[in-house]
This record gives C-alpha cells, structure tokens and sequence, in this order.
C-alpha cells in the first residue's frame, strides 16, 4: 500500500519537480527511454488543449532525454524495483487532480482523456471511476478482456464476475490513496491493477466503462 513506500520514496531521485497541481496525472513505470517523447506528445493531443497534466517516470534511468528536460510537467524518479513498485512511487510523486497510469510502449488516442476527464468533471463524485479499452500489440482488447475472471492470472473465485478490470482507468488522486495505491505484494502489474479494480468495485464505486 501508499505508506509502505514512504521511505523508499526518500531514496530517489527527481528532476523538474513542479508543485503545482494538475488536472491530470500520467504515472508509469518506464525503461524504454525512446519511446517517452512520443508518449508525451500523445498526453497533450488526447488532452486537446482542454486540461493540464503532468508525466511521471519511475526508471532505473538517471537522467530524462533530452527533448523533455525543459518541460516543467515531467518528473522523472530512479528506482530499481519491480514494475507495481515503480508505478506506486510514480503516483507517490503525483499532484494531479485524477490519476492514470501508462504504458512507454503505448500511447494515448486523441480527443480521448478530453473525453474522459469531462465525464469525471461531470460526475463530480470521489468514488467515480472511468474505464477504457486501449490496444496491446496490434488489438484492440475487446469487452471479455476487461473482466477481472477473464484471465487465469486474475481469476479469483471472490471476484464476481461482472467485476472490471482497472488496466486502463482515470481516477481523483485522493481516492486513489484513499484506497491505498497499488499492492506491491502484486510484481506483476496486471495483478496489482485487479487487486485495485476490486478494491474499488467492493467500495461502490461509480465506474464507468467508457467502449
């Protein structure tokens, strides 16, 4: 959980750390340095112009490539854990209003966080939660995939089934630590995002699955 990780946290290091608070924060685990330009420019085509946001890494890397070391948006953190642990201390490091977490071998659609954060502005509930599909390889997941008993690696026979998985989800921060971040008892980042999802879904949570 969040205070399990409040001393790692002192252990690490930061580069362009801005206090302001955002409308949305991106926290990812992150190794393929290559790729985080692209993903960056991705936030701000999906956002429209409409909301701000900031990027957070957590990387064995030391330093942030160099097209991204002047934006004031983008932290970036040193760790060598595994990837749930990564994504918890990213999100530690977070001031957004909402949260989510990406992938830096993916990137986001355009229009759709716009999309997204309008439904949450809308709701204007603690506890509502979007959901939305995203592509891995080359397809499209489809509804199936998103049940938390599709997959042998997040079956549990205490999960109903018409519980969602939360591998894409936009959040408010602080309802993310109130349902204490990521487990990284869970290495494995698609079992720490059911352990979230079911978390949130046995709390009542508004979710909204956005297909």
């Amino acid at each position: 959980g969040i205070e399990d990780l409040n001393m790692p946290i002192h252990h690490t290091r930061q580069w362009c750390v801005d206090n302001s608070q955002y409308d949305l924060s991106v926290c990812l685990a992150a190794i393929r340095i290559q790729n985080w330009k692209r993903l960056y420019d991705s936030i701000i085509d999906s956002l429209s112009g409409k909301y701000s946001f900031e990027l957070v890494f957590c990387s064995p890397e030391q330093e942030l490539p160099t097209e991204l070391q002047d934006k004031l948006n983008v932290k970036l953190i040193t760790d060598f854990g595994c990837v749930t642990r990564a994504n918890q201390i990213a999100a530690l490091a977070c001031t957004g209003k909402y949260i989510n977490w990406a992938s830096d071998d993916g990137w986001y659609f355009d229009y759709k966080l716009a999309e997204i954060l309008d439904i949450l502005e809308e709701a204007n509930t603690l506890k509502t939660v979007v959901i939305a599909k995203y592509v891995e390889g080359n397809q499209r997941c489809s509804n199936d995939m998103f049940a938390l008993n599709y997959s042998n690696t997040t079956r549990s026979p205490y999960f109903p089934n018409s519980y969602l998985s939360f591998n894409f989800a936009v959040l408010r921060t602080n309802y993310f630590h109130e349902l204490g971040g990521f487990d990284c008892q869970f290495e494995a980042c698609p079992m720490a995002y059911a352990d979230l999802a079911a978390r949130a879904q046995r709390d009542l949570c508004n979710l909204i699955p956005l297909w």
